[in-house]
């Protein structure tokens, strides 16, 4: 129950359009290529069907690899399209809990599984999106998805806080 004194979060509230205050963002820095070997040497080695190469042989040939995938990822944020062969992504259904029963399709879960190089091109592209999301005003300080650091249980002990 809330404590009388709160003001009551009106649901109006989340959809209220703020114009848009600072920098515009027009174009993303380059990413580089000392950027893309780091991203790729953090990624697990497992590959994924989509890949043209796997992603074992993208991290231990990373010096022949990652000025080409530096490149397709500038070009991507240049010209605002993301390539269409990695647009795709598999969807394979997981079981949620290996003890559950497995045949019964109430127990599995989509898992998103993009090709390697997507997923380069997409963290290179939020690490320069980010920053100018979270300094938007249009940004709520109460936002807690797609956020570091902040998760369901962040967002629950605001509310708690709060009361």
């Amino acid at each position: 129950m809330l404590n009388r004194n709160h003001k009551r979060y009106q649901s109006s509230d989340c959809h209220a359009v703020r114009p848009h205050q600072g920098p515009v963002l027009s174009s993303f820095q380059p990413a580089t290529i000392e950027e893309v070997r780091k991203l790729l040497s953090a990624m697990p080695s497992n590959s994924s069907p989509l890949d043209a190469l796997p992603c074992s042989l993208l991290k231990s040939c990373s010096e022949v690899f990652t000025p080409a995938v530096a490149r397709l990822a500038n070009l991507s944020m240049q010209t605002r399209k993301f390539p269409a062969r990695y647009a795709r992504t598999q969807v394979p259904p997981m079981l949620k809990k290996a003890r559950l029963d497995s045949s019964s399709p109430a127990n599995y879960r989509p898992i998103a599984d993009p090709a390697t190089v997507s997923e380069v091109i997409e963290r290179l592209v939020l690490a320069r999106l980010r920053p100018h999301l979270l300094d938007s005003t249009n940004f709520s300080e109460f936002q807690s998805a797609y956020r570091k650091g902040h998760s369901m249980e962040s967002a629950l002990l605001e509310v708690l806080d709060g009361m």
